[in-house]
């Protein structure tokens, strides 16, 4: 069925571009008559001459004015074959203009329908000016000895319009044949900008062949004049891509790929399933760009947009909808079996190891897809559709998923609905802390434990940090997330210190958090609320915090160090910078990302770094963790390295608070970690 929508359309065009050329063909005949019986011959061929010259130069100079598909051109031009034509020759015109059209276009590789196309409706657009200067009685010279009279006013200015209205429908009509969308929509985008360019350019014709026929010396100046005119309408076309792009990728932004969607929905609004949209999300981009830094991020971004540029005879269209959301809409294609499909490859496609500052990074991401329908009004319902099956494909780890009505589970809504949750989450005590022990490597003695976040959703059960911080980082929701954080641990602490009262309790915090000027008081109220002391309660953070607003972070650290609590480099060993900035933050611990510890018994360079690492913690009086150990022999090697304390499975899972203060009765002396490789 898609494919034969999509030929269909694509036959369309075809028939469309075909009619063009052949009324353009005709054109020229009419044209020839009309000039041998109603024009008088041009007189000054210099001039004549001059300005084709001059239409050949600015014809190579085109930019696109409506940037979707590289389709639509402003050049400086018309103002030339405009002229050419009001000098009395629209042969000339239509020959000049035809030339000038197709030498950048074949320059270019635009392809021979396209280049055929741009020179049949140039040929009719000077067309219907010829006709209209004819009907009008316009046909004599204009000079600077002739009497502009109002009637030859009015000619000139309906034969103007005659050629930007019938360059701009024709244009606009083949674009949207092209990407299956309404015409009106193309015709809405397209109107202010090329009346602005192609407009003035033209009004301009009528004094260019006065000041020529006056004195070719003044040639130069209206080529000036023109060009000027030109660039200002560059700018203008560049600010309007600004306005309806992505910065960083060039992709489309929200707004417009809403208005593209709707417009496709609007051509098509009897006919059922007639296209589908896939809306990914990068998987553990947040965690990369906290430990890469923003630049690599960004980077990340920039080669994702670059995989989403799809070929334009697909009639494919990409938007980056903010962060690391994209979204892709093919108007072709309406199988469900299909849509996965595409949404398959372009998931492999982004599998691919990205080279960035000599630094191999895979990628990967989760993919709903969403069919329109005969159900579909707009735009962002189908997004909407697309969100539900992609945050099932991220909670499965599925990569791709198809929305299907009435699914299990997605009575919430998706990610959106999930968000307005997290409110409700807060006020139910949804929201706990899974404990995991901090045990010191050589005497096995519990040190303290790692709070980590978790949510049991009525609906869909547990649900981990990842899924939902990201979101709530982007609203005020963070805070309060972050004050029941830290107001469970502290609580927790109580039952857990009742075992062990020397125990601290270290918990994550939002980089947004240390961002906010007023979070070291947050902190010092709940501790003075619950009654803790400082001491017990080590606030983990990772180096991502100093790139957004390093300044306010910085300070927001130095209070959270003089108020007494603990402060730990997160997830060191992943990002580019840490040494340095270790020498700058007053941290007071260090946790070896897990990445490294676990292939620290099978790869000798990480097991270098690692060493090295340790060894900088001694030499700056800093304690060293390292994270994701789960085995014995991983710890009989930090041990020798040097290491103080162990945190992994190989000691213990996350584990409730009630469970974790059992545990502390079972181990009462700590951990027996053995020396003995085998366990």
């Amino acid at each position: 069925m898609a494919e034969r929508q999509g030929g269909s359309r694509l036959a369309t065009l075809d028939h469309y571009v075909a009619a063009v050329v052949v009324a353009a063909i005709a054109s020229v005949g009419a044209t020839a008559l009309i000039e041998r019986d109603y024009w008088t011959r041009p007189q000054n061929w210099t001039a004549l001459w001059l300005f084709t010259a001059m239409l050949l130069l600015g014809e190579m100079q085109s930019v696109g004015w409506l940037r979707l598909k590289d389709a639509g051109e402003v050049t400086p031009g018309w103002a030339f074959s405009f002229s050419i034509l009001l000098l009395g020759s629209p042969l000339l015109s239509m020959l000049a203009m035809s030339v000038a059209c197709m030498l950048p276009d074949l320059r270019r590789r635009k392809g021979l329908q396209r280049t055929v196309f741009n020179v049949a409706q140039t040929v009719l657009a000077l067309f219907a000016a010829t006709v209209v200067l004819t009907v009008c009685g316009a046909t004599g010279l204009i000079s600077s000895h002739t009497s502009f009279s109002p009637g030859r006013m009015v000619a000139t200015i309906a034969a103007a319009s005659a050629i930007f209205l019938t360059n701009s429908v024709l244009t606009c009509v083949a674009i949207a044949l092209s990407l299956g969308i309404a015409v009106k929509s193309v015709l809405r985008r397209a109107f202010t900008l090329t009346l602005s360019a192609d407009g003035a350019l033209l009004v301009l014709s009528p004094l260019f062949v006065i000041a020529a026929n006056f004195s070719l010396a003044t040639v130069p100046l209206l080529g000036l004049i023109a060009y000027l005119v030109y660039n200002s309408s560059r700018e203008a076309l560049e600010r309007e891509h600004r306005a309806g792009h992505d910065h960083l990728t060039s992709l489309l932004n929200t707004p417009t790929f809403h208005d593209h969607v709707n417009g496709h929905l609007a051509t098509s609004r009897a006919s059922a399933a007639r296209g589908c949209v896939l809306l990914l999300d990068l998987d553990g981009f947040k965690s990369l760009n906290d430990r890469l830094g923003h630049q690599i991020g960004d980077e990340v971004l920039r080669r994702v947009g670059a995989v989403l540029i799809f070929d334009q005879s697909h009639g494919a269209v990409a938007a980056r909808l903010g962060g690391d959301e994209f979204a892709v809409f093919f108007p072709d294609i309406d199988v469900p079996a299909q849509a996965v499909a595409e949404a398959r490859q372009l998931a492999e496609r982004l599998r691919a190891p990205l080279d960035i500052n000599g630094f191999p990074i895979s990628t990967s991401a989760s993919i709903g897809v969403a069919l329109l329908d005969r159900t579909s009004s707009t735009s962002e319902e189908v997004l909407r559709h697309a969100d539900l099956a992609m945050y099932r494909a991220k909670r499965n780890r599925t990569g791709v998923e198809l929305h299907v009505a009435q699914q299990a589970g997605e009575a919430g809504g998706g990610r959106i609905s999930l968000l307005a949750d997290v409110a409700d989450a807060l006020d139910r005590h949804e929201l706990w802390l899974a404990y995991q022990p901090l045990v010191n490597v050589r005497s096995g003695k519990v040190e303290g434990f790692e709070g980590l976040l978790r949510w049991t959703h009525p609906k869909l059960g547990l649900v981990m940090p990842s899924e939902f911080i990201g979101l709530a980082e982007h609203t005020d929701l963070i805070d309060s997330i972050t004050e029941r954080v830290l107001l469970l641990a502290c609580q927790d602490a109580k039952l857990l210190m009742a075992k062990a009262p020397d125990l601290r309790i270290a918990v994550n915090v939002s980089t947004q958090n240390l961002c906010r000027r007023q979070f070291p008081l947050t902190v010092r109220r709940i501790l003075g609320e619950q009654g803790m002391d400082p001491a017990s309660i080590e606030i983990e953070l990772t180096e991502s915090a100093f790139a957004l607003q390093q300044e306010i972070a910085t300070d927001a650290i130095k209070e959270l160090r003089d108020l007494g609590v603990g402060l730990a480099m997160d997830d060191f060993g992943s990002g580019y910078s840490s040494f340095s900035r270790l020498l700058t933050t007053p941290v007071t611990s260090l946790k070896i990302d897990q990445s490294l510890i676990r292939n620290m018994t099978n790869d000798d360079r990480n097991f270098l770094v690692i060493r090295t690492v340790i060894d900088l913690c001694a030499a700056l009086g800093l304690r060293s963790t390292a994270e994701g150990v789960e085995s014995i022999e991983t710890i009989n090697q930090l041990r020798a390295l040097g290491c103080d304390l162990v945190q992994g499975y190989g000691i213990a899972r996350p584990m409730a608070a009630c469970d974790a203060a059992r545990w502390l009765e079972e181990h009462p002396v700590g951990v027996p970690i053995t020396m003995d490789s085998t366990g």
